[in-house]
């Protein structure tokens, strides 16, 4: 009898063994092999969306986005014809460090629709807006196949392979691109180094590493072109005329100033958020026409630059008019050009003491911030003339450029020449 209860002892051991193994067996099947992968609890969600309106609609709504996992915007809105519509995405982040939001646009047959968006480092809650520019008939967003995407843990400062930039901006993506499921952001290109409150910025040269220190001089790199084959000749030169230019310029006295001042060009206008009409015709030095029905914008709207909550952006050092103006002469080692005195009153945008986001380079930056031609190129897939700020002298109609071999004319070219332009700006490490 005793050896039967040993026995069974022995077997209810056993057994209890045998249960644990096959509880763990089971929880181990049904968390590796229902769907053939390892099945995981997913993350918290970081980052969701709110709030989703446009001009007419709002729609609440508790959108969690996971980081690169991409979430389609299917909602009913309505994308009218022939304008340019936005829509408004409220997030709240419970993000420590900051998230980079983007978006993804599959084309669905749709001609004639365009699709941009805001760039935006998100932190808290935030508002990140899409952009729908619609010349076809009138659409549904839900049609459009636009997806929402965030990067958990974005930098400021990119290195490639010596190749230091930033992200400033987005491209307009059609559904006639080849890249529409990329993130067509516009790279500046880091080329020279400072400190605060000097001008005599220096090559940079060691573009294995990114500096941690004083500031840094970055032009516009992506092979995109502010002058737009579809806009004519929307930013021509920097011809001022007080009858077409802007209508800012009506201030009394303003017909003293001088074709090629650089503080009243469109140019300037046009890259520190003015808008000004690009399709023009000159003739003897003037606007001779105007299409007012053309294309009517400025940089932050074309490239889409969030400028109220773009990290970026905000720490952007701006540059004062008087310094512009102090290193502006057409020679390699710079020097002084004369402020038109007509600005010492009126609109603070045109006094010496206004702060410009972004700017032309001079002659003297573009002969010593580039190692040679080459580097000076741009865009690097089909070179193109691009305008400088430095005049050739102080009452003439010449003004300096890069040509297309990158070399800076000596000479420069007259105003009305179609060149391309190409914005520089101050960023701090």
């Amino acid at each position: 009898m005793r050896k039967f209860r040993i026995l069974f002892s022995l077997c209810g051991i056993f057994l209890s063994f045998c249960l644990i193994f096959f509880g763990v067996y089971c929880t181990t099947f049904v968390q590796y092999n229902v769907t053939g992968s390892v099945m995981y609890e997913p993350p918290k969600p970081k980052v969701t969306i709110t709030k989703i309106a446009s001009n007419t609609t709002t729609i609440n709504t508790n959108l969690a986005l996971d980081p690169n996992t991409p979430y389609p915007l299917n909602y009913s809105l309505e994308i009218p014809q022939g304008k340019r519509s936005e829509i408004s995405l409220s997030l709240s982040s419970e993000l420590e460090n900051y998230a980079r939001m983007f978006i993804r646009y599959n084309p669905t047959g749709h001609s004639g629709v365009k699709v941009n968006a805001s760039s935006l480092y998100l932190k808290g809650s935030n508002i990140y807006k899409i952009y729908i520019d619609n010349s076809s008939q009138s659409v549904n967003l839900s049609e459009l196949g636009i997806y929402i995407l965030y990067d958990e843990q974005p930098s400021l400062f990119h290195n490639d392979n010596g190749y230091v930039y930033v992200e400033l901006g987005t491209l307009m993506m059609d559904n006639a691109s080849e890249n529409n499921y990329q993130n067509e952001y516009i790279k500046w290109r880091l080329i020279g180094t400072g400190t605060q409150g000097s001008s005599n910025y220096k090559r940079f040269t060691n573009g294995t590493v990114i500096p941690t220190t004083g500031i840094g001089v970055f032009v516009l790199d992506s092979n995109t072109l502010i002058k737009r084959p579809s806009d004519n000749l929307p930013l021509t030169n920097v011809v001022y005329n007080n009858s077409y230019n802007s209508t800012n310029h009506s201030e009394s006295g303003w017909t003293s100033i001088k074709v090629n001042d650089y503080a009243t060009s469109t140019i300037r206008e046009y890259l520190n958020g003015m808008n000004v009409y690009k399709n023009c015709n000159i003739i003897d030095w003037q606007w001779a026409s105007i299409d007012t029905t053309s294309h009517y914008s400025n940089m932050y709207t074309d490239f889409n630059i969030d400028t109220e909550h773009d990290d970026l952006f905000n720490s952007i050092i701006g540059r004062t008019l008087s310094d512009l103006y102090s290193q502006m002469y057409g020679s390699p080692n710079g020097g002084s050009v004369t402020f038109p005195n007509a600005l010492s009153s009126g609109d603070a945008f045109y006094r010496s003491s206004h702060k410009d986001k972004f700017w032309l380079l001079s002659y003297k930056e573009a002969e010593t911030l580039f190692a040679n031609d080459e580097a000076r190129k741009w865009p690097s897939d089909s070179p193109q003339f691009y305008w400088l700020r430095s005049p050739n002298n102080e009452t003439g109609r010449i003004e300096h450029n890069v040509t297309t071999l990158g070399n800076v004319g000596t000479i420069g070219d007259n105003l009305y020449m179609d060149h391309n332009v190409r914005p520089a700006m101050l960023i701090s490490f």
